[in-house]
């Protein structure tokens, strides 16, 4: 069984009970008027009633404006949801780009660094010696496997750039 809200607030009403004529009803939600659902039952109760037509159409009118407000609202929040996505879609390729530029600069970091540190351990070496020590492998072992990683990184972001666009 249907269950209709009293416009009053009085609680449910019986479908075929009368609802009486409140202000509310022939006025929009948004200026502290009654709900469609409430303007509804209204002309629901009353539409039989002849003496009450001019406050049935009042009712009917302003729930059927109403709705379209909600529905223009809808397609408006819509909307801009679209163009929210759109943004955040534009800062993650962003923030992407970002990214592998970042670790192309540590990658050209990491190669000036070998290349200094191979050049002091070369001055520190007497002709006698020319092996690097296990410390000097360890460093330049240490900057390969960094570089190997951000090339690896790299190589990560930009598959999931490509993956993105298409």
């Amino acid at each position: 069984m249907h269950h209709a809200r009293n416009p009053e607030g009085g609680g449910a009403v019986r479908r075929g009970e009368s609802i009486r004529w409140d202000v509310r009803l022939s006025k929009p939600l948004a200026d502290g008027g009654a709900t469609i659902c409430e303007k509804h039952d209204f002309a629901l109760s009353n539409y039989q009633d002849e003496s009450m037509a001019w406050e049935v159409c009042q009712a009917l009118t302003q729930a059927k404006d109403d709705g379209e407000r909600m529905e223009r609202r809808i397609q408006e929040l819509g909307e801009e949801a679209n163009n929210l996505e759109e943004c955040l879609d534009d800062a993650e390729s962003e923030i992407v780009r970002l990214k592998i530029a970042h670790l192309r600069r540590m990658v050209h970091a990491t190669c000036a660094a070998e290349e200094r540190a191979l050049k002091n351990f070369r001055i520190c070496m007497t002709s006698e010696s020319i092996r690097y020590s296990i410390r000097e492998r360890q460093i330049v072992g240490r900057i390969d496997r960094f570089r190997s990683a951000c090339l690896a990184k790299i190589a990560e972001l930009k598959e999931l750039q490509c993956s993105t666009k298409s």
